[in-house]
């Protein structure tokens, strides 16, 4: 049973999201993950609740917004009526696409990482 814990070792990978000083540097991770975080401690909690909501990560390009949009929108084109959109109206609406795919698909193994 882990549900709830993470475990990382500080620098795995050359990409930045996952090195664990960068991530404390940027404001991603608490500096002391020892400590209780309301918003690390009850993440779980709130997912099973199904109050977590996936939206647009904040430094995403567009870009990255777009690819994300398509992407969940060609797994499923029912996720919502903005897939059908030009890619300004799904730009405009990428945190409802992205929440919607998550939500549907999450119990499947789905993240909310679409950058």
């Amino acid at each position: 049973y882990g549900h709830g814990w993470f475990f990382w070792n500080f620098k795995s990978e050359l990409e930045p999201r996952w090195d664990y000083i960068r991530a404390v540097e940027n404001g991603w991770l608490p500096y002391d993950a020892q400590a209780n975080h309301r918003n690390v401690t009850n993440a779980c909690i709130q997912e099973d609740a199904g109050e977590f909501v996936c939206t647009v990560k904040a430094e995403a390009t567009r870009e990255e917004v777009i690819k994300g949009v398509e992407w969940a929108c060609e797994q499923d084109i029912e996720v919502a009526p903005f897939c059908h959109g030009d890619s300004h109206v799904q730009f405009e609406h990428a945190a409802q696409i992205f929440n919607n795919y998550w939500q549907k698909y999450h119990d499947n193994g789905a993240t909310c990482d679409f950058g």
